[in-house]
């Protein structure tokens, strides 16, 4: 309804393909197609907001794992594996109108040597092996999704686990899913924050915000997916304890 409303006043959809400020709340079935779609029909540009799934659920972002092709992409995080860089790309002709005479890209560290050369190194580590960094990402971040969700029900803990892969969050709540901002907010974060700081104690490092997300990396291993579990068990039989 808004872009048949507006259609001549908007330039473009801009989009995160998995929500990661509401915890992580992946899309609906075929919601990123409809917006394609409607982005086409509408003559708008379709931007995805890769900045936390980029080279993070996937060599090609969230445009590969949903099949779903913008015409402008942002980066940054995972690409430069720790230092400082973020990019945009997209399709030829919209870059193209980027340059002397036309539009303006300017910034004081573009094309930085070093975060260039950690970027390309970062890459070729993640796809060595025909990309196994991602297949490890995601079968550790599944077990420990998995171990998250039969803890809080051994527990008789009401919440939900819900994420991709290596991005994932744990939520307080009775709701049966999280599928928008609205739900997060509904969720308990005070008993978060309480299971939050029950895990620092333990030894493992969670975001305080409930709004936040949980995330891992390639040198997270079977060790670690113990100790969280282990600490969260713990943290859970306190919790209950306190209530």
């Amino acid at each position: 309804r808004v872009l048949k409303r507006n259609a001549n006043d908007l330039a473009a959809i801009i989009t995160e393909p998995v929500m990661g400020s509401a915890g992580i709340i992946p899309p609906k079935e075929e919601y990123l197609k409809s917006v394609r779609e409607l982005a086409d029909k509408y003559d708008v540009l379709l931007i995805f907001d890769e900045v936390l799934t980029g080279f993070r659920i996937a060599p090609g972002g969230a445009q590969e794992f949903y099949g779903v092709k913008p015409d402008i992409a942002c980066y940054a995080k995972a690409l430069g594996g720790g230092t400082p860089i973020a990019a945009v790309a997209g399709r030829q002709d919209v870059m193209g109108m980027i340059g002397p005479g036309k539009i303006g890209y300017g910034g004081t560290y573009n094309g930085n040597s070093m975060c260039l050369a950690a970027a390309n190194a970062t890459l070729d580590e993640l796809m060595r092996d025909d990309g196994a960094a991602f297949k490890h990402m995601h079968l550790t971040g599944a077990e420990i999704m998995e171990g998250l969700r039969d803890l809080m029900a051994r527990h008789d803990e009401s919440g939900i686990v819900q994420g991709i892969g290596p991005m994932f969050q744990l939520y307080f709540t009775e709701a049966k899913k999280i599928l928008n901002y609205r739900h997060t907010l509904q969720s308990d974060f005070d008993k978060f924050r309480k299971f939050r700081n029950l895990m620092l104690r333990r030894g493992v490092y969670i975001h305080p915000d409930g709004t936040e997300r949980m995330m891992i990396t390639t040198a997270h291993a079977s060790d670690d997916v113990e100790l969280i579990l282990s600490a969260a068990e713990d943290s859970f039989r306190e919790l209950q304890k306190a209530n």
